[in-house]
């Protein structure tokens, strides 16, 4: 529609004169401009859509990886007081020995 517009808008320079070509020029130019700018701003958008999902990506398996670190220090203090427990029924170290290793294990 807008093309139409200035094909019929250049007709009518052609038909009054210099002056009207001179006067419709710009505003053609200016409406191309706008028809590219709004492309590019379409494409630089996308790729913050794409950046931002990438990102959020990235944030949650970061989150997934500083869960299951979370879980297996967990599981090995478990583990370490177990271990120690043993060692202290079968005798070879005593309650304050564990109580001791205990707390150092649960940072108490």
């Amino acid at each position: 529609m807008a093309n139409l517009f200035f094909i019929v808008a250049h007709i009518l320079a052609v038909m009054f004169g210099f002056v009207w070509l001179i006067l419709t020029v710009p505003f053609h130019l200016f409406y191309l401009n706008g028809k590219k700018n709004s492309k590019e701003l379409k494409k630089q958008t996308d790729i913050l859509q794409k950046q931002k999902k990438e990102e959020r990506a990235n944030s949650a398996v970061e989150e997934a990886n500083k869960i299951e670190k979370e879980k297996l220090a967990q599981n090995s203090t478990a583990d370490e007081i177990l271990k120690l427990s043993k060692l202290k029924d079968d005798g070879i170290i005593s309650e304050e020995e564990f109580e001791a290793k205990k707390k150092k294990l649960l940072d108490l």
